[in-house]
Formats: structure tokens, C-alpha cells, sequence
């Protein structure tokens, strides 16, 4: 089942995830450099700059056999959304999408 997901996930469902659930929202990421500059109260207790979420995820091969033939070192997509590869959700709905639409 690991196998499965790892190739899933590096080819489909790292791209997916982090179109439909990104780690940021979309009005975060467009703000201008002006917009982050200018001090006003609603900025005063949040952040300022987007910055990477703390994930517990790491990368770790499922198979010494499969890293041999396959490449499967996750890209930067795998970071990008907010369910981590290791998410329990994510991977329900990877391995129905699978076992569903896999003739």
C-alpha cells in the first residue's frame, strides 16, 4: 500500500493536493510588498510574510527496491499543501480514488 501511494503521490496526488488544499490562501499570497509594509492593526498580531507551515513530514523511501528503478524523491508540490503526504485524510482519498477509477 505504501508503494502504491509513494508512485501516486509522486506523479497525481502531490499536484492535486496542492491545487485544491494549498498550505497558503491565495489573499496571503498576493499581497504586495506595500501591503506588508504598511503598519496598521490588522497586521499588528499576525505574521507578516507567508513563511513555510511546520510539517512533520520527511521523506522516507517505502521500498529499497522501488527507490532503486524509480526516482520517487518528492518535488516541491509535496510541501505546498496543507494535508502532508502522511495525512490520514489524504490518503483515504488517494488510495479510493485508486482502488475506484483503476480498471
Amino acid at each position: 500500500m505504501d508503494i502504491v501511494l509513494e508512485i501516486f503521490d509522486q506523479y497525481v496526488g502531490d499536484a492535486l493536493y496542492a491545487s485544491i488544499l494549498p498550505a497558503f490562501p491565495q489573499s496571503t499570497l498576493s499581497l504586495g510588498k506595500s501591503d506588508i509594509l504598511q503598519p496598521n492593526g490588522t497586521y499588528s498580531s499576525v505574521r507578516q510574510m507567508a513563511t513555510m507551515p511546520p510539517t512533520s513530514y520527511t521523506y522516507e523511501p517505502s521500498s529499497q527496491y522501488i527507490s532503486q528503478f524509480l526516482d520517487l524523491t518528492p518535488s516541491d508540490l509535496a510541501y505546498m499543501s496543507q494535508w502532508s503526504r502522511n495525512h490520514i485524510a489524504r490518503q483515504a482519498l488517494s488510495l479510493s480514488a485508486i482502488t475506484m477509477y483503476v480498471p
